[in-house]
């Protein structure tokens, strides 16, 4: 035997999927949703700590002088998973993240992520270009960009935001952003849920010091987020 409880250390068969000292559930956590798909590290650590609750509750139940105990040790296990949700699921930053490393650190690979595949391949089959030759001339001009940013704010300049604004786009003007992304090619379905935010960019650097506020239109498209609009 080789396999030992991750709760109370008791050493147990390889197939077991129970421990035979303190009922622990010893089984693999489920890697898939149940449509096959590969879950998130979010939702992989949500597993990992779901049977743990489980067992807190099952022990509360038959030692009522654990209660209190148990009770906190529940309440830090589902705050971690929220934490530790937030930090891998991530949220519409990752969008302006995005945003800000392709056009201010001429990041080609960031700006192709900041866009659904299916708007990339529209842009590809529009321009008549390979995806590598579109990566050619797209970093020449992202450089053209960089190379403006440091003339005017310095080699060693850094880039903070914060979000001044932000509100749900829902009803009327959800529909009418469904349809124009269905002109652009993306299927209704994929796109949950959507956000008109405001957002100062905060610029410090050697020669200058700045503040830019720019308007975003993001949208959750297959589970990611992206900048669909902005002005």
């Amino acid at each position: 035997m080789s396999k030992f409880c991750g709760n109370c250390g008791t050493e147990l068969q390889d197939d077991a999927v129970q421990c035979y000292n303190c009922g622990f559930n010893v089984a693999p956590p489920q890697q898939t949703d149940n449509n096959g798909n590969d879950l998130t590290p979010g939702e992989k650590i949500a597993n990992l700590t779901k049977d743990k609750a489980v067992w807190l509750f099952s022990k509360m139940k038959n030692d009522k002088k654990l209660t209190g105990i148990i009770l906190g040790a529940v309440v830090g296990v589902i705050a971690v998973i929220v934490a530790l949700c937030l930090i891998f699921g991530g949220g519409y930053e990752t969008a302006i993240d995005k945003y800000v490393d392709a056009m201010y650190y001429a990041d080609v690979d960031a700006f192709f992520d900041s866009q659904p595949d299916i708007l990339v391949q529209k842009e590809l089959d529009d321009l008549g270009l390979s995806e590598s030759k579109y990566k050619d001339q797209l970093e020449s001009l992202l450089e053209v960009t960089h190379k403006t940013v440091i003339a005017t704010y310095g080699e060693d300049f850094d880039i903070d935001y914060e979000v001044t604004y932000e509100k749900e786009v829902e009803g009327d003007d959800f529909e009418e952003l469904l349809d124009e992304l269905k002109d652009e090619g993306v299927p209704k379905k994929s796109v949950s849920k959507a956000y008109k935010i405001e957002v100062e960019f905060s610029i410090d650097g050697d020669k200058k010091d700045d503040t830019l506020d720019r308007e975003f239109v993001v949208a959750k498209i297959d589970g990611d987020w992206f900048i669909v609009d902005g002005n």
